[in-house]
């Protein structure tokens, strides 16, 4: 409909695309890379490719690219409890929304199979969300496979230091050390780790990417066919030491 969608309109478009995935996006790939600070969730999805979408949804609600947007009232609300006069100057802190303690169960614990990390706002929401999520989705999905087919499950060797270059709007990786042996690389001894193993995947992560295994600690009668079971996962750090009570 070139009445509705000018030529000029979709260039527009492309190019704010263009330059917008490049920056953001290649940020986001960097911060991902804090994936080898945590040696346990780096050998989950070596072991297990399929645990990649979900754990890039974590990697975004943790430490997204863009922790903050600029917006402009354009009528006076109230939210939540807070007046907001017409023409008011706002600045969306994403990244704080991200670590909701109200909406993500220990949110500041990192946890590549967090049942809802897709609900994390790294792309926005609703009519200002960014029309390019699933090509980024789709880039960092890519480089993470990519990535983890050639290094070892093993790595780092040593704990990795990540340091942030710090922006009101932005973060990205400034640094990021890394320790590994070379010869213990899959691809030197098994050539089709080269192969694409992952597809990529656009959407919600599957069910079984919020899955985890857990060990039962006891089980209780609580009346007439209904039980009290007490469990903890095979990487406590998910519930942070705690037992989970579960009825069934």
């Amino acid at each position: 409909m070139p009445e509705v969608v000018t030529d000029s309109y979709l260039h527009s478009m492309m190019m704010a695309g263009i330059v917008a995935e490049h920056e953001t996006t290649a940020n986001a790939t960097a911060n991902v890379l804090r994936l080898l600070q945590h040696p346990d969730a780096w050998r989950d999805i070596c072991d297990d490719p399929s645990l990649i979408p979900n754990a890039v949804e974590e990697c975004l609600r943790h430490n997204g690219s863009v922790a903050a947007w600029r917006r402009l009232a354009t009528k006076n609300v109230t939210i939540g409890g807070i007046a907001i006069p017409a023409d008011w100057k706002l600045l969306i802190v994403t990244s704080s929304a991200n670590h909701d303690q109200h909406r993500f169960v220990d949110a500041d614990l990192f946890d590549i199979r967090r049942e809802n990390a897709s609900d994390q706002l790294a792309f926005g929401y609703g009519a200002h969300q960014c029309m390019g999520k699933n090509l980024a989705h789709m880039e960092i999905q890519i480089f993470l496979d990519e990535l983890m087919r050639r290094l070892p499950a093993h790595a780092p060797g040593r704990a990795a230091l990540h340091v942030c270059a710090e922006h009101v709007v932005s973060r990205s990786g400034a640094s990021l050390y890394v320790e590994w042996d070379p010869a213990m690389n899959p691809e030197r001894t098994n050539p089709s780790v080269r192969e694409r193993r992952a597809a990529v995947r656009i959407g919600e992560p599957s069910s079984h990417a919020a899955s985890r295994v857990v060990i039962v600690e006891s089980v209780s009668a609580c009346a007439e066919r209904i039980a009290r079971a007490s469990y903890l996962p095979m990487d406590a750090r998910c519930c942070a030491g705690r037992p989970v009570r579960i009825s069934t």
